[in-house]
């Protein structure tokens, strides 16, 4: 029988994940409602465990209000991403010449530069034909009328969405939106233990696309994930099922693997 930690900080959705493991035998299940517990279980119990379902969004200790490893965690993440980094000078420049008082032309100022982050030339930002011809027109007009300008000019840019910016936004709003399910899954995948995702976070959502994107590219594990603003399929034994039926497919190839490995050993 196999015994696998779960993940999950939400009670509703906990609650529909406990009724579904209630209605088989074959599986021990032990809840983990935040990233110290865990922590502490996999200390403890991970000679005894088969695997893992994760969630991506959790606390580190309900109640604590402590975000700090959330915010070191983002920001490691951001550091990884040439794109966005480019995307942040690029806004730094914008900010000599926009008026950033407006928060309107923040956002879109920002959005700009996400958009045009992988157009930097070698010389840096400020050799972009699009910040020279700006200069010269906050040095004619100033921000407020250069801002206006700007915003015409790129009118494809309104669509672009700020994920980093979500999940900092998040992060000051709720210790409830911290993705240390990637710091789990790092750890997990040293341990040598199976295991899936399981969110009801949307992948093209804003706060979901970059933790997606991070756990294919680095983790590489089955994900399973609500609809599109259906995050409520996580609180029916429907999605519990399909999380428990992709950690036993990664569970048998995981013995597969094992098992070639030690043949050829």
């Amino acid at each position: 029988m196999p015994k696998i930690l779960v993940i999950e900080d939400n009670e509703e959705f906990r609650n529909a994940a406990e009724q579904y493991f209630v209605s088989r035998d074959d599986v021990e299940p032990i809840f983990a409602k935040d990233f110290d517990e865990a922590v502490q279980i996999l200390d403890t119990e991970k000679d005894t465990l088969d695997g893992a379902i994760v969630d991506f969004f959790f606390p580190k200790s309900t109640g604590s209000g402590d975000v700090q490893i959330g915010r070191e965690l983002v920001e490691r993440l951001i550091e990884e991403d040439s794109k966005e980094l480019n995307a942040r000078d690029l806004y730094e420049e914008f900010r000599k010449y926009l008026d950033f008082s407006n928060e309107e032309n923040a956002l879109f100022a920002k959005k700009a530069a996400i958009y045009y982050a992988n157009s930097i030339p070698p010389g840096g930002v400020s050799e972009m034909l699009m910040v020279k011809v700006l200069k010269k027109t906050y040095d004619l007009v100033g921000g407020k009328v250069a801002s206006l300008i700007f915003k015409n000019a790129h009118p494809n840019v309104d669509q672009i969405k700020d994920h980093y910016g979500a999940l900092e936004r998040g992060l000051a709003e709720s210790e409830y939106n911290q993705p240390l399910g990637l710091i789990i899954g790092e750890q997990l995948m040293v341990e040598s233990l199976p295991f899936v995702f399981a969110t009801s976070t949307y992948h093209h959502a804003s706060t979901g696309q970059k933790i997606h994107d991070y756990a294919n590219r680095n983790i590489g594990v089955p994900i399973i994930e609500c609809g599109q603003d259906k995050e409520n399929e996580k609180a029916t034994t429907l999605f519990w099922e399909k999380a428990y039926t992709a950690f036993e497919s990664t569970l048998k190839w995981f013995f597969i693997f094992t098992l070639f490995l030690y043949t050829f050993d």
